[in-house]
């Protein structure tokens, strides 16, 4: 992941600040480290194997594999990873 230029379009492009910035690029790296390098799954398919499988049930069933803390709302703690990814592919597509 190229967390200096995500970093950076995230605060001009989005205008987000400094704690939401971090946690994006925190949800991103919690991803890589289950799923690999970004770049390389936005290089194979623009993320889009990876957005398909961080989903989760109504339930709580999730496809993915990435852990929550006990007591966690793994629907939640899975559409906030889906956001970061989302915006990464966002940054990595030239959209502002």
């Amino acid at each position: 992941m190229n967390e200096s230029g995500f970093r950076l379009w995230l605060y001009n492009a989005r205008s987000y600040q400094s704690r939401p910035i971090m946690d994006a690029i925190s949800r991103c790296r919690r991803v890589e480290r289950h799923y690999g390098d970004l770049d390389d799954h936005y290089d194979n398919d623009r993320l889009a194997g990876l957005l398909e499988h961080l989903v989760c049930t109504p339930s709580g069933e999730c496809r993915h594999c990435i852990p929550f803390r006990k007591g966690a709302d793994p629907g939640k703690g899975t559409a906030s990873l889906r956001t970061a990814i989302s915006r990464y592919q966002e940054f990595r597509g030239g959209v502002a």
